[in-house]
């Protein structure tokens, strides 16, 4: 029988159709078997702390960097006084 021939029958023969019941346990089950399968639960968190470091990074990049400019501007201010004689 061909694949196509027993979706057909499988799917639109309405003897066959599950009941509501079966389809809700079926997805009940589904749900509680998702929830418990921690597969991949690593790598997500690993992604997650990733990002979390790039979002405080670039939120404390202007800072840093307005701190970093102030510090080079200051020390180019002393050594400008210092070489001038002043």
């Amino acid at each position: 029988m061909s694949e196509m021939k027993f979706m057909e029958q499988r799917f639109f023969n309405p003897s066959l159709k599950p009941s509501w019941a079966s389809v809700r346990q079926r997805v009940v089950s589904l749900s509680r078997s998702l929830l418990k399968d921690d597969s991949g639960q690593s790598m997500t968190e690993y992604i997650l702390i990733l990002f979390m470091v790039v979002l405080l990074f670039n939120q404390l990049k202007g800072r840093f960097l307005s701190k970093m400019q102030g510090l080079v501007d200051k020390v180019g201010g002393d050594l400008d006084s210092a070489t001038s004689g002043e």
